[in-house]
């Protein structure tokens, strides 16, 4: 631990309980959805499944999936 944490740390009264709600902050964020963990087909297919079929949009969206699954 940095020297300047560890100065810090002296003047507080429940060191454990801090450090806890520390621990347990890092390990919530790092567990949190982040949407570029998904699959960028996965992501797509979300994003076409918004708009109603047929409309230009929705077939714009289907035209980037079609060209992104033939591309794997």
């Amino acid at each position: 631990m940095d020297m300047d944490n560890i100065i810090k740390l002296t003047a507080i009264q429940n060191k454990s309980a801090l450090v806890n709600k520390a621990v347990r902050k890092y390990f919530k964020e790092k567990e949190a959805f982040n949407a570029s963990d998904l699959d960028t087909l996965v992501l797509v297919a979300i994003l076409s499944s918004r708009f109603e079929k047929g409309t230009p949009m929705a077939l714009q969206i289907e035209s980037i999936y079609k060209s992104l699954k033939t591309d794997k």
